[in-house]
C-alpha cells in the first residue's frame, strides 16, 4: 500500500483497511436541552439597575436594630431613605438603600418582611415595587408612592411636642385602619399623601428611640363615616379639631391631648429615689416656686408599678418572659444567646392612674383661675411615670454551658414603706439564678466568671408638661360641651375625680415633708415619654426664675415627648419614674 511505503517488519492479518488522504475535520453535534428557571418571590418584583435610579432627596436614616432570625446575631447595618425617580417612570418612589457590614442581610430581611405581605388583604403596608441587589454597591428596596414620615407630621417641623389635635386624629386613624392590634412605633408609620391614609413602611429615625402610637380606647368605627382628612388639612388645627368633634367622644379627644404631652427627665440621688416615688405621686406641683397647687384625692389601690418593656434584650431571651407566682418576672439565657446579652434597660410604669391625668386637663383652667396662674406660666407640671433598669456587661460565651435565668422582682407598691423601697432601689430587685424557680442564686464567683452583669439603680422622674396650644384645645372641648372652663363641670360630666386645690397651709406642710429629703444635686436630662427608654440628652438641670408647675402621676401609657430644654417655661406634668440598673 502506498501509505506503508518505507515500512518494514509489519504483519497484518484478518483486517480491512481504508486509505484516507488529505485534510480531515471532525464535527461534534450536541442537542440543546432547555432548562426552566425556578420561580422565586424575587421574580414578582422589578429588578432595577443602579444607573436607572436618580435620588432626588434624602428623607432620613435608621439603624437596623433587629436580630437575624436564622443565626440569632445582631445585624449591623443602616438604612438611608430617600425619594427617587426611575428611568421610564413619571413619578417619585420611596428608595431605601442599605450600607454597613451586614447591609445585604438587612436588605434581605426587609425584602422578606414586605414581600410576604398580601397587599390585597393588608393594604396598610407600603407596597414594594422593586429592588436593586447590587453586591458591589448599596442594595436597595424601592416602594411605590411618595410617602411622608408620620413623625414629620406630628411634630410639625422642628417642634418637640406633638400637635394636640393631630396626635388624637392619627390615633383614631390608627384604630380605624386596624394598623396594629394595640400599639405601633411611630418610626414605621407613613402617610400616603394621595389618600391621607396610614402605611406601615421601613423604619425611619425619630427624635425618640421608641415612640408608640396608641389607640384611644373603645371607639365605634363606622365604615360609612370613615373618611381620612387630606394632607393639606393638617395645617388647619381648627379643621382637624372640628373633625375630631364630629367623630370622637369627648373622653377620647381628652386622652389624645394627654398623649401629646412633653416632658423632661430628672435623675435623682439615692435619698430622693427612695422618697419621691412614694410622697409626690398624685400632686400638681410648681417646681420653681416649690408649691403644690392641687392633688388627687381618689383611691390609689389600683396604682402599681409593672414591667412594661425590655430594651436591648435579645429577641430569644425576651420571648422566654414568664411571670412567676410571686409577681417577679423571669427571663432565660441559653448558651447560644448569651453572647448577645450586653446592655439592657427594663422599663416600669405605674399603672392605673389615667383618671388623674385626664382630670388635670379637664380641670386645669379651673385651677389656673382660682390661683391666678397666668397663661404665660401654663407650661410647667410634673408626674413620675416610668422606671428603668439597665443591666450592662459582656459575657464569655464559652463559659456558659447551661441556661441561666434573670429574675426581676416585683416593683414596690407606691404605698409600701421606706424599707421596702430602699431594698429595691439599692439593687436587690434583680438577680441571676441557675435554676428556673429562682431559688439558687448565681454566686458572685460564677457571675464574674460568666461576666454576667451586676446591678445598681438610678431612678428619675419625668417632668411632664403641655404647652399653651394643648390647654387651648382643652378649652375648646369645654366650650363645645357648653361648659365654662373655669368650672369643674366638664370633669364631673366625664365622671372624672375632681382634684383638690391645695391652700397655702397644706401646701407648705407637704413641701416641708418632701424638702427634708430632697437634694438639689439631682440632675436633669431631656428625652421623650413616648418611648422613655433611656436615650436621654443630658442637661445641666439648672432652674430659671420662671414659674414651672409640675404634676406627679405615674401612668401606664407610653405617651409623651420630651423637649430639648429642661428649663423651658412650660407646665410640666410629672409622669414617669425610671430606675436604671447598671454594672457596678
Amino acid at each position: 500500500m502506498e501509505f506503508l511505503r518505507g515500512s518494514s517488519n509489519n504483519t497484518f492479518s484478518g483486517g480491512q483497511f481504508n486509505n484516507i488522504q488529505g485534510s480531515q475535520h471532525t464535527t461534534n453535534i450536541y442537542q440543546s436541552v432547555r432548562q426552566e428557571k425556578e420561580f422565586t418571590i424575587w421574580d414578582d418584583y422589578r429588578r432595577v439597575r443602579t444607573g436607572d435610579t436618580y435620588v432626588t432627596g434624602v428623607i432620613g436614616e435608621s439603624t437596623v436594630k433587629r436580630e437575624g432570625k436564622k443565626d440569632r446575631r445582631r445585624v449591623i447595618a443602616r438604612r438611608t431613605i430617600s425619594l427617587a425617580r426611575l428611568e421610564g417612570k413619571d413619578k417619585e418612589f420611596l428608595h431605601v438603600a442599605y450600607d454597613g457590614p451586614d447591609a445585604f442581610k438587612a436588605f434581605e430581611m426587609d425584602f422578606e418582611r414586605f414581600s410576604s405581605v398580601n397587599i390585597n388583604r393588608n393594604p396598610i403596608f407600603a407596597q414594594l415595587f422593586g429592588y436593586n441587589d447590587n453586591r458591589h454597591g448599596l442594595p436597595a428596596l424601592i416602594f411605590h408612592d411618595e410617602l411622608v414620615p408620620l413623625v414629620r407630621v406630628l411634630l410639625r417641623g422642628t417642634q418637640a411636642a406633638a400637635s394636640p389635635v393631630l396626635l388624637p386624629y392619627f390615633s383614631y386613624l390608627f384604630d380605624a385602619m386596624q394598623t396594629a392590634n394595640v400599639r405601633l412605633d411611630v418610626s414605621e408609620l407613613w402617610v400616603d399623601p394621595r389618600t391621607g391614609t396610614l402605611r406601615r413602611g421601613p423604619y425611619i429615625q425619630t427624635p425618640y428611640s421608641e415612640w408608640l402610637l396608641l389607640n384611644l380606647g373603645p371607639i365605634p368605627i363606622l365604615e360609612d363615616r370613615f373618611s381620612p382628612l387630606s394632607i393639606q388639612t393638617y395645617k388647619d388645627s381648627s379643621a382637624v379639631f372640628n373633625y375630631l368633634i364630629r367623630t370622637l367622644p369627648m373622653h377620647a379627644i381628652l386622652r389624645g391631648i394627654r398623649l401629646s404631652s412633653t416632658g423632661v427627665w430628672e435623675w435623682l440621688n439615692h435619698d430622693d429615689a427612695i422618697s419621691m416615688p412614694r410622697s409626690f405621686i398624685g400632686t400638681v406641683y410648681n417646681w420653681r416656686r416649690r408649691r403644690i397647687i392641687a392633688k388627687y384625692v381618689g383611691t390609689r389601690e389600683r396604682w402599681h408599678y409593672g414591667l412594661y418593656h425590655v430594651e436591648g434584650m435579645p429577641d430569644a431571651m425576651r420571648e422566654t418572659r414568664t411571670v412567676m407566682e410571686d409577681g417577679s418576672t423571669r427571663f432565660m439565657v441559653t448558651p447560644e444567646d448569651v453572647q448577645d446579652v450586653r446592655a439592657m434597660t427594663l422599663h416600669y410604669v405605674l399603672n392605673g392612674t389615667d383618671d388623674f391625668c385626664d382630670s388635670w386637663l379637664a380641670q386645669a383652667h379651673s385651677v389656673f383661675s382660682q390661683l391666678g396662674i397666668h397663661e404665660d406660666d401654663w407650661g410647667e407640671l410634673i408626674l413620675q411615670r416610668k422606671e428603668y433598669i439597665s443591666p450592662q456587661g459582656v459575657i464569655d460565651t464559652a463559659a456558659v454551658m447551661n441556661p441561666v435565668y434573670l429574675f426581676i422582682r416585683r416593683a414596690p407598691h407606691p404605698s409600701d414603706n421606706e424599707t421596702i423601697w430602699k431594698f429595691w432601689v439599692e439593687g436587690e430587685g434583680c438577680y441571676w439564678s441557675s435554676d428556673p424557680l429562682g431559688q439558687q442564686n448565681v454566686s458572685e464567683v460564677i457571675r464574674t466568671s460568666l461576666e454576667l452583669p451586676s446591678f445598681f439603680h438610678s431612678l428619675g422622674i419625668v417632668r411632664r408638661y403641655w404647652g399653651p396650644s394643648h390647654y387651648e384645645t382643652a378649652e375648646k372641648v369645654h366650650r363645645h360641651c357648653g361648659f365654662d372652663p373655669k368650672t369643674t363641670d366638664l370633669t364631673r360630666s366625664l365622671g372624672l375625680p375632681v382634684l383638690e386645690v391645695v391652700g397655702d397651709d397644706n401646701r407648705f406642710q407637704i413641701l416641708e415633708e418632701w424638702e427634708d429629703s430632697y437634694s438639689p444635686t439631682s440632675s436633669s436630662e431631656s428625652c421623650d415619654e413616648f418611648e422613655a427608654h433611656g436615650n436621654c440628652t443630658s442637661s445641666d438641670g439648672s432652674k430659671s426664675d420662671d414659674e414651672e408647675i409640675i404634676l406627679y402621676q405615674p401612668d401606664v401609657d407610653n405617651d409623651y415627648t420630651f423637649s430639648e430644654d429642661s428649663g423651658s417655661d412650660q407646665v410640666v406634668y410629672p409622669r414617669s419614674a425610671a430606675v436604671r440598673w447598671t454594672t457596678a
